[in-house]
């Protein structure tokens, strides 16, 4: 349900993180769906690696899509900002 235009694509390539090391140097945790067919799982993987800093949390929701709206997968993200918050 996206309006895919050229623009969209060369605007998106600017905004390309894959391409080195990316550097944060701070607490980071990822939520990622292994369902999600717009971010494959892997890429955001990917970016997990790429980060600089030690303090990197990947976690991998089997069933989980590219909006992680189910009550569960809220609850999750809840968990994870107010772990975060308590830092």
């Amino acid at each position: 349900p996206y309006d895919l235009t050229r623009n969209f694509f060369d605007e998106a390539q600017g905004w390309s993180l894959l391409d080195g090391p990316v550097p944060i140097h701070m607490p980071v945790h990822i939520l990622q769906g292994q369902q999600d067919e717009p971010v494959p799982w892997r890429h955001a993987l990917e970016l997990a690696d790429r980060i600089e800093g030690d303090d990197v949390v990947f976690s991998l929701i089997k069933d989980g899509d590219h909006r992680l709206s189910r009550p569960q997968d809220l609850a999750r993200l809840i968990q994870v900002v107010g772990e975060a918050r308590d830092l």
